[in-house]
């Protein structure tokens, strides 16, 4: 029994990569003011520590449909940092769906440039409203750590 023990251990050890790079995790809020006017909705951000406070964005559609009461899609957002500090990408899911056709969803941490190289995390996306005809606000919350 002990020898099983003994193996089962050796085996973990070397097919589950250590933990111990990673950063804990930290709660995250991102809010983006997003222009819908373009070709692809595009516009500015600010955010909490350890992201940098402010810069603009850029999505990236990447598949999604829907019809006449529900749609769902996944994007990509694209953000660079004011303060030079890097750039970063999160991946989302936006869902519309009855009974209350509010925009939400998950969304991920996929990586970054400079000081956002590692950043994984993840959480949740929700459309606050439309400001103007074409100008929307949406909050991300969650966690995000460094590998």
């Amino acid at each position: 029994m002990r020898r099983i023990a003994s193996l089962l251990a050796a085996v973990a050890a070397v097919a589950l990569p250590p933990a111990a790079g990673a950063t804990p995790p930290t709660p995250v809020t991102i809010m983006v003011v997003a222009d819908f006017s373009g070709p692809v909705p595009e516009g500015t951000f600010t955010a909490v520590s350890p992201l940098c406070s402010s810069g603009t964005f850029v999505s990236e559609p990447i598949a999604g449909g829907g019809g006449p009461v529900a749609s769902a899609f996944t994007g990509l957002l694209h953000f660079s940092c004011d303060d030079a500090s890097g750039t970063f990408t999160i991946q989302f899911h936006p869902q519309i769906h009855p009974p209350d056709f509010r925009d939400h969803g998950p969304w991920a941490a996929l990586g970054g440039t400079g000081a956002y190289d590692g950043l994984r995390g993840s959480g949740d996306f929700t459309l606050i409203g439309f400001i103007s005809p074409t100008t929307a606000v949406a909050t991300f919350t969650g966690e995000i750590h460094f590998d």
